[in-house]
């Protein structure tokens, strides 16, 4: 039975990952409001952070916007890990949003410059 409350968005999108002492690239495979799945050389196995946080930036069209987000370990799998966003935090939840919208517009404008 599926869990998540909000769609999935597979992505490719890369972003910096802080793990602590630690920060360097990640590849986003999925997002949802709820949280990412991702891969990085930073995240394997056996010490996988806890939490991270990441790092990214948005092209709105005009301007460059950055980020920063935290995560919370869910789980580990085959390819990634699984991170979880804290939904009661309405700046995180914003810039998530945000980060779908203008994904979603630049994905659009492809669509019609093809």
């Amino acid at each position: 039975m599926e869990r998540r409350r909000y769609p999935r968005a597979e992505v490719t999108l890369e972003v910096d990952i802080e793990t602590g002492a630690h920060r360097g690239p990640a590849l986003i495979l999925d997002i949802s409001r709820e949280g990412v799945f991702l891969a990085s050389p930073l995240l394997r196995s056996p010490a996988v952070p806890e939490s991270v946080r990441l790092h990214f930036e948005i092209w709105t069209g005009q301007q460059l916007l950055t980020r920063q987000v935290e995560a919370r370990l869910v789980r580990e799998g085959s390819g990634g890990v699984a991170y979880a966003f804290d939904s009661g935090d309405p700046l995180l939840q914003a810039a998530v949003s945000e980060l779908l919208h203008y994904r979603a517009l630049q994905q659009q404008r492809a669509v019609d410059a093809a």
